[in-house]
């Protein structure tokens, strides 16, 4: 495998095929309601507005989440915001192979602007490239000051120069495979727990992998002096987070299942008493680029987790500010893209059956899975009552 490094005539290769051949158009048997189909960069619909704020309390039975483009999710349960990967300053192709890191605060700052960012109290990382860690030191300065992050043991080193943001992160590689009951700022346990399951990630092209391996030291130079590449993706993470009962905490109420990187075949697998727990996986949460170079991706973790739900994300031109109309990752065709719809439609029939977001959606969606716009808010209500165990 090619490991792409600091040298300009690599970079240049880069330059050459990351542009090419991007999407923007899913076909209308893949996206129901739309006739013509869904063209991301003209899209047949504005992303919908928050549905009423469920706030906070123990009688509240669903869960809200917006896509944010990219890996990036806000989450919230029982008035308690998690978010994961948060990443908008998105820079060119041309800054991130030879310019310097270089978050943006003015578009963090409005793209978290419908955002209850007072809320949030976990941000969950699987890998430490820049599209997933550039702007989480903005995010926790600035926007989140009550969050822990909870990454991979790379993506901690990488924050060593910023004391605060440095000490609110997380290493969870020594928590693989079991959980974690996730704790407040002040001492007070939340209604989640977090289970890290390691991973892979997939190469970009054929046989490229951008900035793969360890950072293996805390690093010490500040973040505006650091390239691009420098973050390097360290140990890929997967996560289960469990959604609690406020009253009754050893009660599961919805199950997430959240990677940001394709992975290949018998990665990333929940051990097995998670499935004998008896609660399956509710939603689960996965990257649409490079499936193609990952085997036995997405059908494997399909066949394993039958989840109820599947939410397709990182499809979005990340070289691209979100201000601009949206077309697909670089190399992820319209082809490759209905390809993984039709993988994820054919996925079998979970115990208890499919459960789709409330109400319509603005991008591509079914009683299998939804293709959100950026921005998109989605409701998944639980049962109110009975017995949520399927198993």
């Amino acid at each position: 495998m090619i490991r792409l490094s600091g040298s300009r005539w690599r970079r240049l290769g880069w330059i050459l095929w990351m542009p090419l051949a991007c999407g923007h158009f899913v076909p209308p048997e893949l996206a129901p309601g739309h006739a013509g189909g869904f063209d991301f960069k003209a899209p047949p619909c504005a992303p919908a507005s928050r549905m009423s704020d469920p706030g906070a309390g123990p009688s509240v039975d669903a869960v809200d989440v917006r896509y944010l483009g990219t890996a990036g999710l806000y989450l919230e349960w029982q008035g308690v915001g998690v978010l994961t990967g948060p990443f908008f300053s998105r820079p060119t192709l041309g800054r991130v192979l030879f310019g310097h890191v270089r978050p943006r605060p003015d578009v963090v700052a409005q793209e978290l602007a419908a955002v209850p960012v007072e809320r949030v109290r976990a941000i969950l990382v699987g890998h430490a490239h820049y599209d997933h860690l550039e702007d989480l030191p903005v995010v926790l300065r600035e926007h989140t000051r009550r969050a822990r992050l909870f990454a991979n043991a790379s993506a901690k080193r990488l924050l060593f120069a910023d004391p605060d943001v440095y000490r609110r992160t997380i290493d969870v590689e020594r928590w693989v495979g079991r959980w974690h009951r996730l704790i407040g700022d002040d001492g007070t346990p939340l209604p989640m727990r977090l289970m890290p399951l390691a991973t892979s990630h997939a190469p970009q092209a054929g046989v490229v992998h951008y900035a793969p391996g360890e950072v293996p030291a805390p690093v010490a130079r500040p973040w505006h002096e650091l390239r691009h590449e420098a973050l390097r993706q360290g140990q890929p993470l997967a996560f289960l987070l469990d959604l609690l009962d406020p009253v009754d905490p050893d009660r599961v109420r919805f199950r997430l299942y959240y990677q940001d990187a394709a992975s290949r075949e018998g990665i990333g697998l929940p051990p097995p008493s998670v499935a004998e727990d008896g609660h399956g996986v509710d939603l689960a949460v996965l990257c649409m680029p490079s499936h193609h170079l990952a085997p036995g991706f997405p059908t494997y973790l399909l066949d394993a987790l039958e989840p109820r739900h599947v939410l397709a994300t990182h499809y979005d031109d990340f070289f691209r500010p979100l201000t601009r109309p949206i077309r697909f990752a670089p190399l992820l065709t319209n082809g490759r893209a209905a390809s993984f719809l039709r993988q994820v439609a054919a996925a079998p029939m979970p115990p208890s059956g499919f459960s789709p977001p409330e109400g319509p959606v603005c991008g591509p969606s079914t009683e299998v899975y939804t293709m959100p716009l950026p921005r998109e808010w989605l409701r998944f209500d639980i049962p109110t009552s009975g017995d949520e165990k399927r198993r």
